[in-house]
């Protein structure tokens, strides 16, 4: 979309007269599909996005801002390649078939392209099919190279709707309730706001028209920065979230004896690569790992909302938020994260055979059709994004730097933390443990702290002298 093009969305709002307060609006799901794609964002691209549009006066998301700011400003020969740096400050959309859909979609980020050999017999003969996300990078089973792209089926071509079903209507409450548009669902909205009669409210017919992303429409400043103050330790996890059998991985904390406080950590590439993945996971998986709740305005509404609307009556379907896009997965990610399968489809159309891939292996019925399960190398190459064996620092917000005794000194000391205050422990982070930093990282600028202080009890143990 063009800077000059506009788009427009018709709807009706029902207001306070006195105050002139939004009480509901009633909107299609063309503008619902778009606040739902906002769970769809990776929560890296939620910060860049923001930063874009506001510059140095973005709305801060916990320790999400600095938590970018460091992977941007740590030297790429941290990582084993510039690549993976490059995945993890521009994470693609895992539903970026369903966005490119929407009436306006604000994720700019670049689509991921798919490769396959130019000979279109490989596909049809060797399986399984070698797809690359890179053009002229890997070769085929055949020996030539992969630089011929091939296109990723979109979501259900007799789908009309994107999220929503093409004929629903919702109502959207102020703080982002979205239900079905009935006149029970308004009652309840006028009697939880304390309204009983029809004297105090009023129609109005509107548009909203956009020349830049909507951003504001969930993230509005306001709404940001009074939850950026550091909320107390403690945090309930979808118990869902905690089955993943993750290994555990060791960190060194610094902790403050007076106020048993978390000041930094220093740990190896394994932990920093499972903090850096976060960027990459979508706001909606976000949300499902810590339990649905968050301090981000009332997008946790928003989250609940779409959950439990109906699949057979008001949307096409539950997509599953904890799904990243091909090869984002960390050998070191403890999360309980999903990739989704793609497969290489092969017909013949009358001309000739075509070919296209699909994370479905359902069969279209096309003449002479093929389904084959594709091999995909992995751009990280090693498995992971960062380089190792490493050490590095963790600030108390999420700010990552390679270990330097003298930064350390330089962090203690900007925090007014006198030497003989502090003590070394060495801590296990699983799953628990990473999902409740994930939490606090929305909504603390204190995330490593308030993330790791409900454990720390039971998990405090003296590191082992070094001869």
């Amino acid at each position: 979309m063009s800077a000059a093009e506009e788009v427009k969305f018709s709807m009706k709002v029902l207001i306070h007269k006195e105050n002139s307060k939004v009480l509901f609006a009633e909107v299609g799901g063309d503008l619902a599909d778009i606040l739902i794609s906002f769970l769809t964002l990776p929560l890296g691209t939620i910060v860049r996005l923001l930063v874009k549009h506001y510059g140095d006066d973005a709305p801060v998301i916990g320790s999400l801002n600095t938590l970018y700011k460091g992977l941007s400003d740590l030297d790429v020969n941290s990582f084993w390649t510039k690549t993976r740096k490059l995945m993890l400050l521009n994470p693609k959309n895992p539903f970026e078939n369903h966005v490119g859909k929407l009436k306006l979609n604000i994720d700019d980020t670049e689509p991921i392209k798919y490769f396959a050999c130019d000979f279109l017999k490989c596909t049809r003969t060797k399986y399984p099919v070698t797809v690359s996300m890179y053009c002229n990078t890997d070769t085929c089973a055949c020996g030539r190279l992969i630089n011929k792209e091939i296109d990723l089926k979109s979501i259900d071509s007799k789908q009309v709707g994107v999220f929503t079903k093409d004929t629903a209507s919702f109502i959207i409450s102020d703080d982002l309730h979205m239900v079905p548009n009935l006149i029970g669902s308004g009652l309840q909205i006028l009697n939880n706001l304390g309204i009983n009669g029809t004297d105090m409210i009023e129609e109005k017919t509107g548009s909203l028209v956009s020349r830049t992303p909507l951003t504001d429409l969930i993230f509005h400043r306001t709404q940001i920065v009074t939850n950026t103050v550091n909320s107390g330790p403690g945090t309930v996890i979808g118990q869902s979230a905690t089955t993943s059998n993750s290994k555990n991985m060791n960190v060194k904390i610094i902790v403050q004896k007076s106020t048993c406080k978390v000041l930094l950590a220093q740990t190896r590439e394994d932990f920093v690569d499972s903090v850096f993945s976060m960027l990459a996971i979508p706001l909606g998986g976000a949300l499902s790992l810590t339990g649905g709740d968050s301090f981000l305005g009332s997008i946790h509404n928003l989250y609940r909302s779409f959950t439990s609307l109906s699949v057979d009556w008001h949307v096409e379907s539950q997509f599953n938020t904890t799904q990243l896009p091909p090869k984002y997965l960390s050998k070191h990610q403890v999360f309980p994260l999903t990739e989704p399968p793609l497969y290489c489809f092969t017909s013949w159309n009358g001309y000739g055979y075509t070919r296209h891939l699909s994370s479905d292996n359902k069969s279209y019925s096309l003449a002479n059709e093929k389904i084959h399960s594709v091999d995909l190398p992995d751009p990280k190459g090693k498995g992971s994004y960062v380089k190792g064996p490493a050490m590095f620092t963790v600030s108390d917000d999420l700010v990552v730097t390679q270990i330097s005794a003298i930064s350390s000194f330089s962090i203690l000391n900007r925090l007014n933390v006198p030497l003989s205050d502090i003590e070394e422990y060495v801590v296990d982070i699983g799953i628990e443990e990473a999902l409740s930093i994930l939490k606090a990282s929305l909504s603390s600028t204190s995330a490593l702290n308030n993330g790791l202080q409900p454990f720390l009890k039971r998990h405090f143990k003296k590191p082992k002298q070094e001869n």
